[in-house]
């Protein structure tokens, strides 16, 4: 900037700037490799020339240095996996499994967050395991805390805080998560030090406007849906319509349009990606030999996802080229949250009730009837996963007796493996990988699960699901989950295993696996 005197000093890894001019100022950064390729960077630098205090909105605390501050109290409507356990006045609430809260961080007018503080009232512990709790930010550690108490409602309880948290993994006008490991029964209880509330999360934002302020992110045409605004450029996302959507292509000679991959095509003709009249499958290609012919009909292997209709017990399949499902035949028995797994060496598709009859079954995929095998006793038992290698079921339970179970495949009986901090709702068997991967319904995590114990290792986070079905098609490399919202999921382990909605308003299912090849 012209009349400037800026300094930038490099005396190691840690660059300082200085000058005795406000304005913006640029950084270029030249970043090159072995091979001798070379990108930029831009760092954008604002010096003011005194205090610049924001204006704060209503609801805000005016800070002294002149920033802004909103204080968050956690009620009973934010908390997750939790409920009134041993009394009805509403102070102690448990989950037996990982627990936390949400909410909906009103900050949009801010460019960006400068500290989080977190605060809460650690309840009563009825775990059978001692140890800390770790809590996490949106999936980011943030540190932990030693239970206190024991199993009585009258039992003590104190504050735990986290104060300057890295504000890195906060969502800024978005939902924020605050997730609690733990093996069994803990929770949280109402604190006098805050108010009455279950816990308190304030946030200091940063002085600098948003650029969002009058900014309106509204879908640009029918292939696409409202964005959101990103504050620091004042730029929307243009995040795709779902699939199947109708538009016009403006073509007077196409009879009917729709949306794929944000784009307006023709409906029937083959390779816009969606199967239409005369066609068995559309991958959107014209390439044979890749599963999808490029006359559009099925080459190869077929390959089904089975799954339970939670309001009359219905076993249905869906095909993975003709994206369509099917009724195959009622179970015979009741199955309230459960899962299912192929067992392709036997031929066998087995399934657990979750919270029926805790039952070990096994299904007859031509007619849906499902056989028992033997109670398991176990309640709450949501997951159900299978070891191509070896053979074995494994169970995970998050009720009165949480942990990851091996399943007797003769009587059903259920053997205790571990207690790890988290139970999996849905597991399904990577071959590609050669590991067993699990996920934690409400929260979003998926896991690599040791078929020892039960320990996991973290994968990613995502998008929190509802409870629902796991399974692994190692054709595509993706796994699927189907959730009693009627969602329909893949995730791309090849990138991050980042989750794509399939479709929607199928109505509450649960249980899932891939069965290969087609019968």
């Amino acid at each position: 900037m012209s009349g400037s005197s800026p300094v930038l000093g490099l005396p190691g890894p840690v660059g300082t700037f200085s000058t005795d001019t406000p304005g913006v100022y640029t950084i270029q950064v030249k970043a090159t490799d072995v091979h001798g390729a070379s990108t930029w960077l831009y760092f954008y630098i604002h010096v003011s020339a005194e205090r610049c205090d924001c204006t704060c909105p209503d609801g805000s605390i005016q800070l002294p240095d002149g920033k802004c501050a909103t204080s968050y109290d956690i009620d009973a409507d934010r908390l997750i996996n939790q409920e009134e356990r041993c009394d009805d006045t509403d102070t102690h609430r448990y989950g037996c499994g990982d627990y936390g809260f949400q909410w909906h961080d009103l900050g949009r007018g801010f460019s960006s967050v400068r500290r989080v503080d977190v605060e809460l009232e650690s309840g009563i512990d009825c775990s059978f395991e001692a140890g800390v709790r770790a809590v996490s930010l949106n999936g980011a550690a943030i540190g932990s805390f030693d239970p206190i108490g024991s199993c009585a409602c009258a039992s003590d309880h104190e504050l735990a805080s986290f104060t300057d948290v890295n504000p890195s993994s906060y969502v800024l006008g978005g939902v924020n998560s605050v997730n609690i490991s733990a093996p069994s029964c803990d929770g949280l209880s109402r604190s006098e030090e805050l108010g009455g509330a279950f816990a308190r999360v304030t946030v200091v934002y940063s002085c600098e406007q948003s650029l969002c302020a009058d900014v309106t992110c509204g879908p640009p045409d029918a292939c696409h849906v409202a964005g959101v605004c990103d504050p620091r450029t004042g730029l929307c996302t243009n995040p795709n319509a779902p699939d199947d959507t109708a538009c016009d292509d403006g073509d007077p000679t196409t009879a009917e349009s729709i949306c794929i991959s944000g784009a307006c095509v023709a409906e029937s003709p083959c390779g816009n990606g969606r199967v239409g009249p005369g066609e068995e499958c559309d991958d959107g290609g014209h390439v044979n030999g890749d599963g999808c012919s490029a006359t559009c009909q099925v080459e190869g292997t077929r390959r089904f996802l089975y799954t339970v209709r939670e309001e009359d017990d219905m076993l249905r399949r869906f095909d993975l080229r003709t994206r369509k499902f099917e009724d195959v035949g009622p179970l015979g028995v009741s199955f309230d949250i459960g899962e299912l797994a192929w067992e392709e060496a036997t031929g066998t598709l087995w399934m657990i009730d979750g919270r029926a009859n805790n039952g070990l079954y096994t299904v007859d995929i031509a007619t849906g009837a499902a056989n028992l095998v033997g109670i398991h006793g176990v309640d709450k038992m949501f997951g159900l996963g299978l070891d191509p290698r070896t053979g074995n079921l494994y169970g995970s339970a998050r009720g009165s007796q949480p942990g990851f179970y091996q399943l007797d495949r003769v009587t059903g009986a259920a053997t205790l493996l571990g207690t790890p901090p988290r139970n999996y709702d849905g597991m399904a068997y990577d071959t590609t990988r050669d590991q067993l991967v699990g996920f934690v319904a409400g929260v979003g995590p998926l896991f690599a699960i040791d078929v020892a114990n039960g320990a996991g290792s973290l994968l990613a986070y995502q998008e929190p699901t509802n409870a629902g079905g796991f399974a692994y098609d190692p054709i595509a490399d993706q796994f699927w989950e189907i959730d009693q919202d009627g969602f329909l999921y893949t995730y791309d382990p090849t990138y991050d295993y980042m989750q794509t909605i399939i479709t929607s308003q199928l109505g509450a299912h649960d249980g899932l696996t891939l069965v290969m090849p087609a019968p």
